[in-house]
């Protein structure tokens, strides 16, 4: 909170100096070596607690304006850059619209930890950190047509996407009870056309592999004032299903999948797909986040569905399921 508040005051200041000021120079200075603080903060896993949380937390806004305003700075930030701090608040300035100094400065604090954090044994306990530009391909746009586009070969509801995942999903299986919650839509209508959408990232990992991760800024909890267990794995399952997040990572899976089977040699699925990785960015507080028992880190839910699921609904989205 005390470098936060720094860097907040320094860059009120910064706006009431110009350049050829003399305490320009000294501002910068503090600034620079404050945004460093925090990262080196993170590094040694400094201890996050509950206060610390809610305010790190409901000090930030919400809604799907903010939501897009972080999508943009983590697209176009060097996640390796030497310079962390400088880097996030490079392309925090970058953004459209009127940018509030105070606001600017917490929020690429709180990126950097996010970036700083183990993404728990899933991914190998790696880090945005880790990830140079050469592993990382940002908005893999798609267009996917389903059941032929245009000309439909088949009908494909909602109903056969539940069946598929009934048919695939183990027991005990923290998504196990979605297909029900897929089927209580009652969007029994016929699926045609075209589905598009982006993948917000795509990383290459060690094998090599080759994983989706995607950014939430959902504010959990109540009140605005989220605290640690809202975004322990198992709350999290719970999210997944009831904003219908479980159905958007197959797809990822299966526009993934198709996109290396013509471009990977040797493509294999089993192999070669690395799951997909929903980071909910406030419950990552660098080094300090908090594990579950079995290692799973908070606010990062991860899936890895058997492939012979990923290459089944595959093949649902192509030919449609039974009418």
């Amino acid at each position: 909170n005390v470098l936060t508040a720094i860097i907040g005051n320094s860059e009120l200041l910064l706006k009431r100096n110009k350049p050829g000021d003399p305490a320009y120079k000294d501002l910068m200075n503090i600034r620079s070596a404050a945004l460093r603080a925090l990262e080196i903060a993170a590094l040694l896993g400094a201890r996050v607690d509950d206060e610390d949380w809610r305010w790190a937390c409901s000090d930030l806004p919400a809604g799907t304006a903010f939501g897009s305003r972080v999508h943009g700075i983590l697209e176009v930030t060097d996640f390796a850059a030497g310079d962390l701090a400088g880097e996030l608040d490079r392309a925090a300035r970058a953004q459209p619209g009127d940018q509030d100094a105070t606001e600017r400065a917490v929020l690429t604090g709180w990126l950097a930890q996010a970036i700083l954090t183990p993404l728990g044994p899933a991914l190998g306990e790696a880090r945005l950190r880790d990830v140079t530009p050469a592993d990382r391909l940002n908005e893999l746009d798609f267009e996917m047509p389903l059941t032929g586009g245009e000309r439909p070969r088949g009908t494909l509801r909602a109903s056969h996407l539940a069946d598929l995942l009934d048919a695939h999903l183990p027991a005990g299986d923290p998504l196990a009870t979605y297909p029900d919650a897929l089927r209580a839509l009652g969007a029994e209508g016929l699926l045609r056309g075209f589905m598009v959408g982006s993948l917000d990232l795509v990383v290459r990992l060690p094998g090599p592999r080759f994983a989706v991760i995607d950014h939430k800024t959902n504010l959990l909890g109540t009140g605005g004032r989220p605290r640690v267990a809202d975004y322990h794995p198992d709350a999290l399952a719970v999210q997944m299903q009831s904003h219908h997040y479980v159905l958007q990572a197959l797809i990822y899976q299966v526009v993934l999948h198709r996109y290396l089977r013509w471009r990977l040699p040797g493509y294999d699925p089993g192999r070669h797909l690395a799951g997909a990785h929903y980071l909910f960015l406030r419950g990552l507080s660098g080094a300090a986040t908090r594990a579950a028992a079995d290692g799973r880190r908070h606010g990062v839910f991860s899936w890895t569905p058997a492939s012979a699921l990923v290459t089944a609904a595959d093949a649902l989205f192509h030919r449609g399921g039974a009418t």
